[in-house]
């Protein structure tokens, strides 16, 4: 008969299908759409769940024509099914495949994802290698930077270099303070990243004659001369 089970708003849930004699578990389907073939199904609760398990009948002499059962429930319910009659077990079989095709071109998509994400890394890294100054947007003709900054300190000039930064796509923020358009005064943290990628990008200039490989953030002397030569 249906079963109707109430828990807490975001509650996991582990729904388990067990087959009478004769029968054995086939998948999970939520409101007819197949999402298991484990007969352990766990999920949170946020809504409404009809949810129902399939099985396949294994030996006809165990056959009542009975079904188990089927829960249903409000916004805090989950929901649980479990039909275990005769009828319709080849398209049982056929929702069966399908999950398992379904299961099987998601492991393909996230291939692909994988393998995307490591073409686009490729390219990052390609396009910072091969970075030159004639790409880069200079600063106001008559702003010389002539002194170092690190963290918290505050100058005028970090407006400027921050300007020069966000113009030249190293973006210190999208948003807020230090974004395009709101520069400070202030070298903070991003600033401090947006920085080191820039050095990373033109390390060639900035880091090898210093015998670095990584971007360290800090507007020195090699920082200041490769963008102060510029002009």
């Amino acid at each position: 008969m249906p079963q109707t089970s109430s828990y807490p708003e975001g509650s996991i849930i582990h729904a388990s299908a067990t087959p009478s004699p004769g029968y054995a578990f086939l998948y999970w389907t939520e409101n007819n759409v197949p999402v298991s073939t484990s007969p352990v199904y766990q999920f949170s609760v946020y809504s409404d769940k009809d949810l129902t398990a399939h099985f396949e009948l294994t030996d006809a002499s165990q056959n009542t024509g009975q079904d188990t059962g089927q829960n249903t429930g409000t916004n805090q319910n989950a929901d649980t099914t479990l039909n275990q009659g005769a009828g319709g077990e080849s398209q049982d079989k056929d929702k069966l495949k399908q999950l398992k095709d379904l299961e099987k071109q998601i492991k393909e998509i996230i291939k692909l994802i994988d393998q995307l994400r490591a073409q686009i890394a490729a390219l990052l890294s390609s396009r910072s290698a091969s970075a030159s100054p004639n790409t880069l947007s200079l600063t106001p003709a008559d702003i010389v930077f002539s002194q170092s900054f690190d963290n918290d300190a505050v100058h005028e000039d970090i407006r400027h270099l921050q300007r020069f930064l966000n113009a030249n796509s190293f973006v210190v923020s999208d948003a807020g303070p230090g974004s395009p358009g709101r520069e400070t005064n202030i070298f903070g943290s991003l600033t401090q990243k947006a920085l080191a990628r820039f050095q990373q990008a033109y390390k060639q200039y900035i880091l090898s004659p210093l015998g670095l490989s990584q971007g360290t953030g800090l507007f020195g002397a090699s920082t200041r001369n490769f963008i102060n030569s510029l002009k």
